[in-house]
């Protein structure tokens, strides 16, 4: 029996083992490489806690960045993650004011807050030691 296929990106000059490789977790260092809008919206759910929804999210998101993202931009990145195992989707009692609707929250779980902590420390190992940026106009 042949050994299984190893599920790994190249990342300029090293190897990035991707999330679901959870084989080889322990034979080599494991990172999570998350894209920017997955960045963006974890940090929104975990800065939100409890209160975390569709639109919570985009105003989270606005207070961050300044910029109002389209709720699809903003749901598609949630599915994303979601089957990801990185956000929970719950939802809530039924409204009467959403007309017998539930609103879905989302949560972190173990693997999105690890997946938040991972780039957290790439983004200040990428960042330490650089001076302040100054740009020629």
């Amino acid at each position: 029996m042949s050994p299984p296929r190893i599920a790994w990106k190249p990342f300029y000059n090293f190897c990035v083992y991707t999330y679901e490789c959870k084989l080889h977790r322990n034979r080599r260092p494991h990172m999570i490489i998350l894209t920017r809008a997955e960045e963006i919206i974890l940090l929104a759910i975990h800065k939100l806690k409890d209160n975390a929804y569709g639109v919570t999210i985009r105003e989270q998101v606005y207070e961050d960045i300044g910029v109002y993202w389209a709720f699809g931009a903003i749901y598609k990145t949630l599915k994303k993650m979601k089957a990801k195992g990185y956000v929970a989707k719950i939802a809530s009692e039924p409204l009467s004011e959403r007309g017998g609707r539930s609103k879905y929250y989302y949560r972190l779980t173990s693997d999105g807050r690890e997946a938040l902590q991972d780039i957290a420390r790439v983004n200040a190992s990428l960042w330490d030691g650089s001076t302040r940026l100054e740009f020629e106009e």
